[in-house]
């Protein structure tokens, strides 16, 4: 007689696991959460522009350009993996269920992603302003900001001089 995942796993066990995952969930939002609302109220001051080395115009928009697309791709990742992470766990415990495979293991994956989810989120966070070189998204702009909080330069200029 071959027994089925449903027979080796009791259904207190597959609670148990959801609410590990609920629990882990709500944690990360609740970081994400205090993090913006404890940084609401920035106290650093406002710098110049600074400029490492004279560069032509051709070099600058070159390097605005490889900026801006590495922002796109941070920003478009962020929140793909914050929304993407319950999917990905439902389709692996449905991939690890239909297989009959150890639900621990899928349980680890599932976790797994959430790092991913801080490292994306703190990369597009600290992403740095291509002409002041400070953090382009200030915490107090809780997602998409329209301009550098430091120099004023609007999203997606192809020079310092716009």
């Amino acid at each position: 007689m071959r027994l089925n995942w449903k027979d080796s796993v009791t259904g207190m066990e597959i609670e148990n696991v959801w609410k590990a995952i609920l629990g882990v969930s709500v944690l990360a939002l609740l970081g994400y959460l205090v993090g913006v609302l404890s940084s609401k109220f920035d106290l650093r001051p406002r710098v110049e522009r600074r400029y490492l080395l004279p560069e032509s115009e051709d070099e600058a928009t070159a390097r605005y350009r490889a900026a801006w697309q590495k922002y796109r791709r941070l920003r478009i990742l962020f929140p793909l993996a914050l929304l993407g992470w319950l999917p990905f766990g439902v389709a692996v415990f449905l991939v690890f269920g239909l297989f009959h495979w150890n639900p621990y293991i899928a349980t680890i994956i599932v976790l797994a992603w959430v790092p991913s989810i801080s490292i994306f989120g703190w990369q597009w966070t600290n992403w740095q302003c291509p002409r002041c070189g400070q953090a382009f998204k200030w915490s107090g702009d809780h997602f998409f900001p329209k301009h550098c909080h430091y120099c004023n330069l609007p999203i997606w200029a192809e020079s310092p001089d716009e």
